[in-house]
């Protein structure tokens, strides 16, 4: 987009196009009024009008000369022009009618480069959307939860969290896929995996191309799974949910929307709490030890980061992990400006998903009720290619 200094958005642009299209307006209606020339004893009327041609034309020229693009300035110059015609004939009167003609040209010619300077911030506004949505990166994770008291495995974009809400897609759409062979626990079998995926690509794409709409999670619990949305609006989205789903026959599904301009569903269901974030973590460490040949059952020392407030809550939290079997491998005061008490401690353990979860999880609650910071875990690659190397944490 052209760089604008006073027309910088639209609603500027809007309230500039409104005056001129009113000053045109007044120009075209005083043109059928004759003025006669000014001079010592004419009205104060006719002074206070020839006083405000003059406050006109000089705000007008200095905004000309402070003007960005040449789009901006052409506007300004007409403006400008305009006004000093129209200064012109309040002091000589219908010597110079010409004016009349011109100031009705000049506003004209503003009028129309201010709607084509509107329409350059609608545009522009548009494509400022659609780049802000493409710079969203697709940062897909999952964990596990309990969903109304059910076992409940949730996937999301956390890439949207720090666009959410896109004012362009305030509509929640949804699908729910009836499964055909759930487990006991009602999460999904490994036997309808390749269809489930196939069924979600179906719909991300039917429902995106009908509604504008983006896929932003999924939840699979009870015996079903629910696929989320946000879209421009609704036209289309049963039809294409219809035709997506008309390719699986053998499942049942339901649909439905509604407005949720402020994202709720994605930043209050779908969005890990503080503890949940924890566990993808723990995953995105567990996959570093995955890559370099780690089975993650081999027990091995796993040390974890704590940041306090002060020293004495320092001192009680490691008296309280103390009992329940971890060593302090350092106290350290470092440059955070919250929480600049350090500790690090240690325990022998294995890394297995359900095993570092459960420590994670007692480590960082007991964080909270010292109003710590738990600053996540490393530990050490136990892997016959790779015995004896260190993998530190991701950010874990």
């Amino acid at each position: 987009m052209s760089r604008y200094v006073i027309l910088t958005n639209r609603k500027r642009a809007i309230i500039a196009l409104v005056h001129t299209v009113a000053f045109l307006l007044v120009a075209i209606g005083t043109g059928f009024l004759t003025v006669h020339p000014l001079h010592a004893g004419s009205s104060k009327g006719a002074w206070a009008v020839a006083g405000i041609y003059v406050l006109v034309t000089t705000a007008l020229m200095i905004l000309t000369a402070v003007s960005g693009c040449v789009r901006e300035r052409i506007y300004f110059t007409c403006c400008t022009t305009s006004a000093a015609f129209g200064l012109a004939r309040q002091i000589l009167g219908e010597q110079i009618h010409v004016a009349v003609y011109v100031r009705v040209i000049m506003l004209a010619l503003a009028v129309v480069v201010g709607w084509r300077i509107l329409k350059g911030h609608e545009t522009g506004g548009q494509i400022a959307r659609a780049e802000a949505e493409s710079d969203v990166q697709e940062k897909w994770r999952s964990y596990f939860c309990n969903v109304n008291d059910k076992p409940a495995s949730i996937a999301l974009n956390l890439g949207f969290k720090d666009q959410a809400p896109l004012l362009s897609k305030p509509v929640l759409l949804w699908v729910w896929v009836y499964l055909n062979s759930p487990r006991t626990d009602g999460l999904s079998d490994s036997t309808e995996f390749e269809t489930l995926c196939a069924i979600e690509d179906e719909l991300a794409k039917r429902i995106g191309r009908a509604c504008d709409a983006i896929q932003v999670g999924r939840i699979t619990s009870d015996g079903h799974r629910e696929f989320y949305f946000y879209g421009a609006h609704t036209q289309g989205f049963r039809a294409a949910t219809n035709a997506a789903m008309s390719e699986f026959k053998d499942y049942q599904f339901d649909l439905g929307d509604q407005e949720d301009v402020g994202w709720n569903q994605y930043l209050n269901v779908l969005y890990p709490s503080e503890e949940d974030m924890e566990r993808i973590k723990n995953q995105d460490v567990l996959e570093v030890l995955v890559r370099h040949g780690d089975t993650l059952d081999a027990v091995r020392d796993v040390h974890h980061w704590i940041y306090f407030h002060s020293r004495e809550e320092r001192q009680h939290y490691a008296e309280r992990v103390l009992a329940i079997g971890y060593k302090v491998v350092n106290e350290s005061e470092t440059d955070r400006k919250e929480r600049p008490y350090g500790l690090q401690i240690t325990r022998d353990q294995s890394v297995t998903s359900d095993k570092i979860d459960d420590a994670v999880s007692e480590l960082f609650r007991l964080a909270k009720e010292f109003n710590a910071d738990y600053d996540g875990w490393e530990a050490q690659v136990v892997a016959p290619s790779a015995a004896g190397a260190k993998e530190p944490s991701p950010g874990a």
